[in-house]
């Protein structure tokens, strides 16, 4: 998978994220041992241009979605870098109580949150990174053993996600994912290279 970036404020996204996360790697892959865990995050920006995404803030919000629950960012120095709208759609997808990608415990507070959020605008563009973010999981589950985070994962697109990608019209993320999890579509290429061509 290849991907060109030609946004500069993109670009101080991926490299604030990249830097920060540099050593740590990426468990839901084909290749665990090596891909940085970073790139999750650029694929689901990606995700998201390929719907047709192009407003900034919401693809900012994207490529940040994890660095505030991961410790790697603080909301102080996304709103400083990006903006309050920015920092307001990350920290509405920061798990409170952050579980890593092993542990099955319930996160339905979780999700409930963001489905009651009160600001329709920030709501809605979470809504749409959480389904680009969890196609990407399913994709990048795929290549694991974890068999009890696939049942997780299974529980919480009945529960959440098939009605969150309805409301924005991302259903096909959700049936497809969800086919390449269960072996029924091949999965594909998602190891990344990206290319900066920012004036």
């Amino acid at each position: 998978m290849k991907i060109t970036i030609t946004n500069p404020q993109i670009a101080k996204a991926i490299n604030l994220i990249s830097s920060k996360s540099q050593n740590e790697k990426r468990i839901f892959s084909p290749d665990p041992k090596n891909e940085p865990y970073w790139h999750h995050m650029v694929r689901v920006y990606y995700w998201l241009v390929q719907k047709g995404e192009t407003d900034l803030n919401l693809l900012l919000a994207a490529i940040l979605h994890d660095s505030v629950e991961d410790n790697y960012v603080t909301l102080t120095k996304i709103t400083e870098l990006f903006g309050t709208e920015v920092a307001e759609i990350v920290n509405l997808l920061s798990e409170k109580i952050h579980t890593d990608h092993t542990n099955s415990k319930d996160r339905s507070y979780y999700f409930q949150e963001i489905q009651n959020y009160a600001d329709k605008n920030i709501r809605t563009k979470a809504i749409k990174i959480k389904v680009a973010d969890r196609y990407d999981n399913l994709i990048g589950l795929s290549f694991t053993n974890l068999e009890n985070k696939k049942e997780q994962y299974r529980n919480e697109i009945e529960m959440f996600f098939y009605k969150f990608a309805q409301e924005v019209g991302m259903e096909d993320y959700i049936s497809k994912g969800l086919a390449i999890l269960n072996k029924e579509l091949i999965a594909p290429d998602i190891l990344l290279q990206i290319n900066f061509e920012v004036n």
